[in-house]
């Protein structure tokens, strides 16, 4: 869960050079992923409506999708994200110290923290 919520913001916010792909691919797609649907728990009226309308759509233009990322940021569902993200690296963190002492685990707790603090 933490990797697929990580994933999904650094489809929104991180660097395209790093990322491989472009910013915004999600939104481009029209993928209804953890931030999109908080965000449009979050927003309000208008700018709800903007976002599932930009959604709806196939034919974005960059300047749409940069509105949506915006819009996205805006409802502080980016935020909400992290804390999920956090949440579900500690619950399996937690669970890692239940097995006994070994290299696995080890590379495993590694993993953990390499993937909510990645950058692409």
């Amino acid at each position: 869960m933490a990797f697929q919520i990580k994933d999904d913001l650094l489809g929104m916010t991180a660097d395209e050079e790093k990322l491989g792909k472009p910013v915004g691919s999600d939104v481009i797609k029209g993928k209804k992923n953890l931030p999109v649907i908080k965000a449009l728990e979050l927003l309000g009226g208008d700018e709800r409506e903007r976002l599932a309308d930009i959604l709806s759509r196939k034919d974005n233009r960059v300047v749409e999708v940069r509105e949506a990322v915006s819009l996205i940021e805006k409802s502080s569902s980016v935020n909400y994200c992290r804390e999920r993200m956090d949440y579900y690296a500690k619950k399996a963190g937690d669970s890692l110290m239940k097995l006994r002492e070994s290299e696995a685990r080890d590379a495993l707790s590694e993993l953990s923290g390499f993937i909510t603090e990645r950058d692409f």
